[in-house]
């Protein structure tokens, strides 16, 4: 399954602070430090959306 960075941040956006913590392992504190990351994860994943950064294409093998 392919996700595209703008799908990926609607996805996570989604998801409450908690569990985001918990996905990604981190210690839950009740500081604003694990929101933080999450809104600098959705932000870089909407910039490289809009900017066109994409996965590389495998590269080319002598068949192709």
């Amino acid at each position: 399954m392919i996700v595209d960075p703008k799908e990926l941040a609607d996805r996570l956006e989604a998801l409450d602070v908690e569990a985001f913590a918990s996905l990604l392992q981190l210690e839950y504190t009740h500081d604003d430090a694990p929101g933080q990351a999450k809104k600098l994860i959705i932000d870089a994943l909407r910039f490289a959306g809009q900017h066109g950064f994409k996965e590389p294409r495998p590269p080319l093998d002598e068949a192709d």
